[in-house]
């Protein structure tokens, strides 16, 4: 999946739009030299899926490597074998 239609939050929105939320662990986080952004792998079991965040989002959401978090991702940004693959 691509990283950046997926966005991450500490809890489980309750009043989101976006209908595909899902629990997942932070396996790693890449602070970048060379751009704006905070990559962090996230883990489905064997699987994972990458989201490009701003420093400023990784530092507010003080993210950690083995956190549980909750991944959402519009329908639209995946194709269904991504989606498959997430289950």
């Amino acid at each position: 999946m691509h990283a950046n239609p997926v966005s991450l939050c500490k809890k489980r929105p309750q009043d989101s739009r976006i209908r595909n939320i899902l629990p997942t662990t932070i396996t790693e986080i890449i602070h970048s030299e060379s751009s704006d952004n905070v990559q962090v792998k996230l883990a489905f079991g064997n699987d994972h899926i990458w989201a490009n965040i701003t420093p400023w989002a990784s530092d507010d959401l003080a993210l950690t490597v083995g956190q549980s978090v909750y991944v959402q991702t519009k329908g639209v940004s995946m194709t269904e074998s991504e989606l498959a693959q997430l289950f």
